[in-house]
């Protein structure tokens, strides 16, 4: 599989979690670029402290950045700049979910990690290629049964094209360069969401993005913006 630079490629059978690896090798060093994917994983992980489902078959990859923010620009927008370009990767009909959820029919298709250590980023990134979970609080899909044939590799290399330019426009500019583009794939937004911070729940008129990432929510004509939360879109969510 030829990649762009810095990305180099490991892979592995079963393991605990791909972000693991990651870790472990970013503590001792490792400069940035190292891809990781596994067949599968015995205690993936999401957001939130929740659990991943990752038998074999689906895409189960982790990345090592080390990433030189610009001046008023936070690392934590590089989880919107990975969301864009697996959505890119993915085509047309997926669909982003403020942060960093890819939806496609309003089902979640795909999610991403990001977990912070001194000065290395690991990205971890889980896409249900043919298998979607079960008994999940919100609705799930895969690429397969959205008709999308997609190997494994073929999507990750597509993906790591996106998001090496992506991540050059990002170091050199910030995430406000890519917003429009972000913002053309976004669910919900100009409708009624809900945001969950904790245990207040947060309803308004979805209206963009600012350009440090954080999302802006009209309510009784009041727009306050939000840099951290969960977007509900079924009374099961919450």
């Amino acid at each position: 599989m030829n990649l762009p630079h810095p990305f180099r490629l490991e892979t592995f059978g079963e393991v605990t979690s791909t972000n693991d690896i990651i870790q472990a090798r970013a503590a001792d060093g490792e400069p940035e670029g190292l891809v990781v994917t596994a067949t599968a994983q015995t205690a993936g992980r999401g957001r939130r402290g929740r659990s991943w489902s990752s038998p074999a078959g689906n895409l189960y990859c982790s990345f090592l950045l080390r990433p030189r923010p610009l001046k008023n620009d936070h690392p934590g927008t590089l989880s919107l700049v990975v969301a864009l370009s697996l959505a890119e990767a993915i085509g047309d009909p997926a669909r982003l979910k403020w942060p960093n959820d890819v939806l496609i029919g309003g089902a979640k298709v795909a999610g991403i990690l990001l977990e912070m250590l001194d000065d290395s980023l690991t990205v971890g990134m889980g896409v249900n290629i043919v298998h979607a979970p079960g008994h999940t609080p919100y609705p799930v899909t895969s690429l397969a049964a959205e008709g999308i044939d997609r190997r494994c590799d073929a999507l990750l290399a597509q993906f790591l094209d996106c998001f090496a330019r992506n991540y050059a426009s990002w170091n050199r500019e910030g995430f406000s360069v890519l917003r429009d583009r972000w913002l053309d794939r976004a669910e919900g937004i100009g409708s009624t969401v809900r945001l969950r911070r904790g245990e207040r729940i947060h309803e308004g008129r979805f209206l963009a993005l600012s350009a440090d990432g954080s999302i802006s929510i009209e309510h009784e004509g009041r727009i306050e913006q939000y840099s951290a939360g969960e977007l509900l879109w079924h009374e099961i969510d919450a």
